[in-house]
């Protein structure tokens, strides 16, 4: 009896582990197998039928480093990331603030803000090409009427990285403003009526609450 029990619980104890196994094996051979032969192959070159590879060492670096092309799409890609991270964090807070106030129509609008997130990235993909089109896009159609302007928003700088910047804070602001509701929601009324008999403004109630 104690032996079956002791077994029992040194199952139960190695089952979440079992579980598991199928989730590391498809991280390890498809995420960290990759990567480490990647690695590996950047101190080689392949000659260009494939079948002999040479030791270089750090030249591959090298001369990556010193290209400019490199360069300017390192920076690019620093840049871009910064402006989305930056801008959907205060963005999402500001329209969760918003959709957080209890008015007349607030799920409606919950509800529209949500639906980008509910988009997959290759409809949006295709969505925003449309939108931008030069030709039959929504969006030149407005600035022709607007401004009597027709700009090439997908191949031409610097407006191709204005549409890539605006459509990447569109698809990325539902999933943290769900996050921020999510945060609001959980403070409580009394708090808040608390905070505004002291005589706490809105700024400081959003900074200190």
């Amino acid at each position: 009896m104690h032996r079956q029990k002791a077994v029992h619980n040194v199952y139960g104890k190695m089952l979440p582990y079992l579980l598991l196994i199928p989730t590391f094996a498809v991280i390890i051979l498809f995420i960290y197998w990759p990567a480490v032969t990647s690695f590996r192959m950047s101190f080689y070159k392949v000659s260009p039928f494939g079948n002999k590879t040479i030791y270089t060492g750090l030249s591959n670096f090298e001369n990556l480093f010193k290209n400019p092309d490199y360069i300017q799409s390192a920076w690019f890609t620093l840049f871009y990331v910064s402006f989305t991270v930056f801008a959907t964090i205060f963005l999402s807070f500001f329209l969760a603030l918003l959709l957080n106030q209890k008015v007349p129509g607030s799920r409606f609008y919950r509800t529209l803000i949500f639906s980008p997130y509910a988009v997959s990235p290759a409809i949006a993909g295709t969505l925003w090409s449309f939108l931008l089109n030069p030709v039959v896009g929504h969006v030149n159609y407005f600035f022709m009427k607007a401004f009597n302007v027709q700009v090439l928003w997908l191949t031409t700088k610097p407006y191709a990285l204005y549409a890539l910047l605006l459509s990447s804070v569109w698809k990325a602001l539902p999933f943290s403003i769900i996050f921020y509701i999510a945060a609001l929601q959980n403070v409580s009324d009394e708090l808040l009526e608390s905070a505004t008999i002291e005589g706490a403004g809105t700024l400081r109630k959003i900074w200190k609450i």
